[in-house]
């Protein structure tokens, strides 16, 4: 029961105000966020999207100016699918340092990964 659990130990970061410029950072903030809530046993069940499939959401960290839906029609063109895997692969590598982190997180005689349900990535 939440109002049993014993909040001591974990540290929230801050939130911040509206979404951050920086997308990558936004990001793992999101992931960071989601992981106190179920260290501390308040929660087993996070849901984060990271982006919409509509969305032009640019990334200039990974140096691509092209949106993501546009990108996504590729068109079997290998300058968009090389940018499209480009995008995908960094999405998967934010998804896998966060599950690593719930594996590197004690919790009880496992891992918080260890007594977390699984889930299912989509971007």
């Amino acid at each position: 029961m939440a109002g049993n659990s014993n909040l001591s130990a974990i540290k929230i970061p801050n939130a911040p105000i509206g979404e951050l410029e920086d997308f990558a950072e936004q990001v793992k903030l999101m992931y960071d966020s989601s992981r106190p809530g179920v260290s501390a046993d308040l929660s087993r069940v996070a849901t984060y999207v990271t982006v919409a499939e509509g969305t032009n959401r640019t990334y200039p960290h990974l140096n691509i100016t092209d949106g993501f839906h546009p990108v996504s029609h590729h068109g079997d063109l290998p300058e968009r699918l090389e940018k499209l895997i480009k995008i995908q692969k960094w999405h998967m590598q934010m998804f896998a340092d966060f599950v690593k982190k719930m594996a590197d997180t004690p919790d009880g005689q496992g891992s918080l990964l260890d007594h977390s349900i699984s889930c299912t990535v989509r971007t």
